[in-house]
């Protein structure tokens, strides 16, 4: 599968179903050097469609945090089209994947989000 293909336009090239949401995400790469803020647009159980500022930067594999459930992912860039990514879950049936540089920031950006949201 080309990594920076178009979006399927067709939603029967994907393997699942895709339900709409539009929730907080961040993503980080790099052994947690870089990060950025995004909204989860669509999510499957096997990839979800993601939205940033940009996309440009943002390298064929990350770690992705859903901000208010803390569940966490490995995923795989397979398109781009203008501010928007679509992604695969490496191991779907994983919700939190082995303690990693990404992962350990994304824990500790979400544990501040939430504690400085409740006091």
């Amino acid at each position: 599968m080309n990594e920076t293909a178009d979006a399927p336009d067709d939603a029967c090239a994907r393997r699942a179903l895709r339900q709409r949401h539009l929730r907080a995400a961040k993503i980080s790469w790099n052994g947690g050097l870089f990060t950025a803020d995004g909204m989860i647009r669509d999510l499957s159980p096997t990839g979800a469609r993601l939205k940033f500022l940009s996309t440009d930067d943002i390298p064929e594999s990350v770690h992705l945090l859903a901000v208010t459930s803390g569940a966490i992912w490995h995923v795989d860039v397979v398109w781009r089209r203008g501010s928007e990514i679509g992604v695969t879950f490496r191991h779907p049936n994983r919700r939190d994947v082995e303690e990693h540089g990404d992962v350990r920031v994304l824990k500790r950006l979400r544990a501040e989000m939430i504690g400085g949201a409740g006091g």
